[in-house]
């Protein structure tokens, strides 16, 4: 009696199992999705649209007025400093996305702003709310296609 069967498969698989076990997989999952994070803020800014595809409110005329150099220029790339301040951070079991710019959150949420808060800056969000509306459809889709990648690297027969 003897045992048939394609003993190659079997070793492909016993690998695969073993990295799985391992939490690689899933390390590589974050860090894909993370860095994905942040090419979905960079494509915002140049787009002018937060995460679920709807545009920045314009510039205010008192603020093209007192900066004439932005007529005409992109919502929230003055210098390109806050765009280029996202990076993700590994965390246990995921990532983060965080900005080192101090005035991230007041465009990122909105609030009242400037020398003795008297400034309303509106809401220009970057970045995708837990509740009630989710990731949103970009993010969605860009987040399917590099896990989808990823699993066929790690699984495929």
């Amino acid at each position: 009696m003897g045992i048939r069967g394609d003993f190659r498969a079997l070793k492909r698989l016993s690998k695969q199992l073993g990295e799985a076990a391992s939490g690689k997989p899933l390390r590589d999952l974050a860090a894909a999705l993370g860095e994905e994070a942040v090419t979905q803020v960079k494509v915002e800014f140049e787009e002018g649209r937060d995460p679920y595809g709807e545009a920045w409110r314009p510039l205010a005329n008192a603020t093209l007025k007192s900066s004439p150099r932005r007529i005409g220029g992109k919502i929230l790339l003055d210098s390109g400093r806050l765009r280029r301040s996202f990076n993700r951070v590994a965390m246990p079991g995921g990532f983060a996305v965080e900005s080192n710019v101090k005035y991230a959150a007041i465009h990122d949420f909105g609030g009242m702003a400037g020398r003795g808060r008297k400034v309303k800056i509106p809401r220009r969000q970057i970045l995708p709310s837990r509740e009630p509306t989710g990731l949103g459809r970009r993010w969605e889709t860009a987040f399917r296609k590099v896990s989808g990648t990823l699993v066929r690297r790690y699984f495929r027969r």
